[in-house]
């Protein structure tokens, strides 16, 4: 499917629009990826991660 057929389905803001989401996507997974988070903040997340899963029951389902 080339460019242009997406281009005349989706029209210009939806094309720009799928652009821009396809970019921060790509660009979210590669900070992801790289490490993006240093020592300090990986140790707050899984603080919060814990206290917020001790906080709700299980439920068998």
């Amino acid at each position: 499917m080339s460019i242009s057929r997406i281009h005349q389905k989706l029209g210009t803001a939806g094309f720009i629009i799928s652009i821009v989401a396809l970019v921060a996507a790509l660009g979210g997974g590669a900070y992801a990826a790289s490490g993006g988070l240093s020592g300090k903040q990986k140790k707050e997340v899984e603080k919060i991660a814990k206290k917020d899963s001790a906080k709700r029951p299980l439920v068998a389902g």
